[in-house]
């Protein structure tokens, strides 16, 4: 017996553009990013039945900056702050770029932050340190040592996020990139924190 659709609900097409607004390529990247069940977001999404306050919490928890009171009334703003009209042209200048582009966006923007931390933790070791002539006179060569394996590990990132795109990935296998990333870790936590055996190194130069 074919079961009756029960809501008249906009929901399909409010998902639809909150997904073009967030560059959500597919309904299944929106119900795993929110961990809803796919059979119970098809429900709602089909018409079979209201989204329920479960759906809506998920959705919350997954995308913060949407209005759920925006999907139940389609009043007010989709977003919690609505965007000013440079951000909004940020965003459609951002859709429009090359998908190459994109991931190197993404990656550096991801990284940013890190980078930064690492740079700052690596001057305070310098300072604490400043009593070693050896740490003083290489402070340059310390510097470029930690944007070279900043270098490689946004290389390789870069190398995950496009996936089997890229014939590298296909050759190395996802998991010996990662395992090369944990070394990176290391190499940088080392310098940053000028571990023994880095001042060791610097007096060998």
């Amino acid at each position: 017996m074919k079961k009756n659709k029960v809501s008249t609900h906009p929901f399909k097409d409010r998902l639809a553009s909150v997904m073009k607004l967030l560059d959500i390529k597919t309904q299944a990247d929106f119900y795993r990013a929110a961990k809803i069940d796919p059979a119970q977001y098809y429900r709602v999404t089909d018409g079979y039945q209201n989204p329920g306050f479960g759906f809506l919490e998920k959705m919350a928890v997954a995308f913060p900056q949407l209005n759920i009171s925006w999907f139940l009334t389609g009043q007010g703003d989709i977003f919690l702050n609505p965007l000013n009209n440079k951000e909004k042209q940020i965003i459609e200048n951002f859709k429009e770029l090359d998908e190459n582009i994109k991931i190197k966006y993404e990656v550096q923007s991801e990284l940013y932050g890190l980078d930064a931390d690492e740079l700052s933790k690596l001057e305070q070791s310098i300072n604490k340190n400043s009593g070693l002539k050896v740490v003083t006179d290489n402070k340059e060569t310390l510097h470029n040592h930690l944007l070279f394996l900043q270098e490689v590990r946004r290389k390789k990132y870069l190398l995950l996020k496009e996936g089997k795109k890229n014939l590298v990935v296909v050759m190395l296998g996802s998991d010996n990139i990662n395992k090369e990333l944990l070394v990176n870790k290391t190499e940088i936590e080392e310098l940053i924190t000028l571990d023994p055996e880095v001042i060791k190194l610097l007096l060998k130069l």
